[in-house]
């Protein structure tokens, strides 16, 4: 979700797509372009209305900074298989960084989370 203003200067939570359609939906000479119905989209098989909306946004976007030349579609379809590979090589619970697609982090293989068995040792309170 995105952080915008309303006309009262309060903050508000809008979706993401909000935050992304509000710059681009107005066109100096023909005024404001109503967004399709996110139900009249063209969907995935299984897919839901907010995984399409999202992965078209993705799409027209790619497109978009190629074609202004920031970059090629090899450097973004590198990218995704990077942070795929990332995602893969990123043990449960640690965060998934860049790095982690080349270079695996190490886990300790004794590092185990067996429950305790044995009762804890009580000791007293320090004046």
């Amino acid at each position: 979700m995105a952080l915008c203003l309303t006309s009262l200067g309060s903050p508000r939570r809008l979706p993401w797509w909000s935050a992304c359609t509000r710059p681009v939906s107005f066109s100096g000479k023909t005024g404001p372009r109503p967004s399709p119905p996110k139900s009249t989209l063209p969907r995935s098989a299984g897919e839901s209305v907010n995984d399409t909306y999202y992965r078209q946004w993705v799409s027209a976007l790619e497109k978009l900074v190629a074609s202004l030349g920031l970059v090629t579609g090899g450097d973004v379809n590198s990218r995704a298989q990077e942070w795929k590979q990332a995602h893969l090589n990123t043990p449960h619970g640690h965060p998934i960084l860049l790095a982690h697609a080349l270079c695996p982090p190490a886990i300790d293989p004794k590092h185990k989370h067996e429950p305790q068995r044995s009762p804890i040792k009580v000791v007293a309170a320090m004046a």
